[in-house]
């Protein structure tokens, strides 16, 4: 019981520190750049600069840098198609939740602390299977992952001609 409130309470953490990270590289710096360029020069830096905001992590990676950028991109175009930093800053929030209090495994190179489960890293699988230390994030399977549902949204995007 103690373990699922310290879950629990934990929860509105994450929705902060995300929706904070959101706000800024998403609902600001998006928009600003876009209206002084174009939209594809404003989601390649947003997104390049939300990746290099976890260059100071622990236990990152050109990996993990690489697959936070490319969910910054995901992220951009789930904004663009709803046109909601809510739906973002919620999916953000609810994902860090996910990995680190759910499943136990590092959230960007950092212990989340109680979770509902505990997966541990193999120590003879390569880092760029499992993300190592720094967690699922660092991981080539969750780049390729994130670049499927780039490719979707961006394939949707244009059928709306939205993009």
């Amino acid at each position: 019981l103690m373990t699922l409130l310290q879950i629990v309470s934990i929860m509105p953490f994450w929705f902060l520190q995300g929706g904070t990270e959101e706000l800024l590289t998403r609902g600001w710096l998006l928009p600003v750049i876009k209206s002084r360029t174009n939209l594809i020069i404003a989601i390649a830096v947003s997104s390049s600069l939300f990746g290099i905001l976890h260059i100071g992590n622990h236990h990152v990676t050109f990996l993990s840098v690489l697959s936070i950028s490319l969910s910054g991109v995901l992220m951009a175009l789930y904004m663009i198609k709803t046109d909601n930093i809510w739906g973002v800053a919620g999916l953000h929030g609810a994902w860090n939740f996910t990995q680190g209090n759910i499943f136990g495994v590092a959230v960007s190179g950092t212990n989340a602390g109680s979770s509902l489960f505990r997966f541990q890293i193999n120590p003879n699988s390569p880092e760029w299977i499992s993300g190592g230390a720094f967690g699922t994030e660092g991981s080539l399977i969750a780049s390729i992952v994130l670049t499927i549902g780039i490719v979707i949204l961006i394939k949707q995007l244009r059928k709306e001609q939205t993009l």
